[in-house]
């Protein structure tokens, strides 16, 4: 009876309970340079700034074309991050910052130059949370 009850028990935490699911997290995006420090800012990257609804570790940031995926199972990232080991906790980036404990997918690779008009999709994991975000560069 207490091996029912304990299987019975675990059956209820996986299938009813949020403890086992990855969260899906709720991603928001602007453009323009009103009151932004840009500082270390690349030629060419546009200025566009993503937040998150709570700060996290994150342990990959990807923009992708939404063309590209359509077409591709595995399309070339504009711009992508991995965690190192430790990425420190944020609410908000820019496209193309060096977030600190994150570096490139491919070593030296900075992002690309986004292109005015093009629906882009920025993908955001924190450990087994994840979240998408789809958004268009208008150039500003």
């Amino acid at each position: 009876m207490i091996l029912a009850a304990c299987v019975l028990l675990a059956v209820y935490l996986v299938y009813f309970t949020t403890w086992f699911k990855s969260k899906t997290l709720l991603i928001y995006h602007t453009t323009g340079t009103r009151g932004l420090a840009l500082r270390n800012r690349q030629p060419g990257v546009p200025v566009i700034t993503f937040a998150l609804e709570s700060s996290m570790r994150l342990t990959e940031v990807k923009v992708v074309a939404v063309a590209a995926l359509a077409t591709n199972d595995r399309p070339v990232a504009m711009w992508h991050l991995v965690s190192i080991s430790n990425s420190i906790p944020c609410k908000s980036f820019r496209y193309g910052q060096h977030i600190q404990g994150m570096k490139p997918f491919v070593a030296s690779s900075p992002a690309k130059p986004l292109e005015t008009n093009v629906a882009y999709r920025l993908f955001v994991t924190a450990g087994r949370d994840q979240g998408q975000h789809d958004f268009t560069y208008t150039g500003q």
